[in-house]
């Protein structure tokens, strides 16, 4: 056993992978599942009034997306706030859906779920 260069075997095969061939990194016949994790916080601007939403999304539990902006209105309660921020996570989850149908079309989203009020550290800390 200890006449067989593994570290050495190993190494060629990172540089063919990395250097030569990229596309053999990636998993083939993987489902892909996107989460997105929404929440505001209701006026917490208050000299304009405004909410901020945040969300991310992750694909297969990696980060892919994430942002925290001022609302473009001023929400009257926590509920609309709430709905402001889900509208706006769905509209980007359907323009990630686009782009993963136009980068990859092997691999179809299999699911894609938005959890509104869970943070994702939280999550993850699970």
């Amino acid at each position: 056993m200890s006449n067989i260069p593994y570290a050495s075997a190993v190494g060629s095969l990172m540089y063919a992978m990395l250097c030569t061939r990229p596309d053999i990194c990636y998993s083939i016949g993987m489902d892909l599942i996107l989460t997105g994790y929404i929440d505001s916080d209701f006026q917490s601007d208050k000299d304009a009034r405004k909410s901020t939403s945040g969300s991310v999304f992750t694909l297969n539990g990696g980060a892919v997306v994430w942002r925290s902006i001022k609302q473009s209105c001023i929400a009257d309660s926590t509920m609309e706030a709430e709905y402001v921020a889900a509208c706006e996570a769905a509209n980007e989850a359907l323009q990630i859906h686009e782009n993963l149908e136009i980068i990859n079309e092997e691999n179809t989203l299999n699911e894609s779920t938005i959890l509104p009020g869970k943070s994702y550290i939280e999550e993850m800390l699970q």
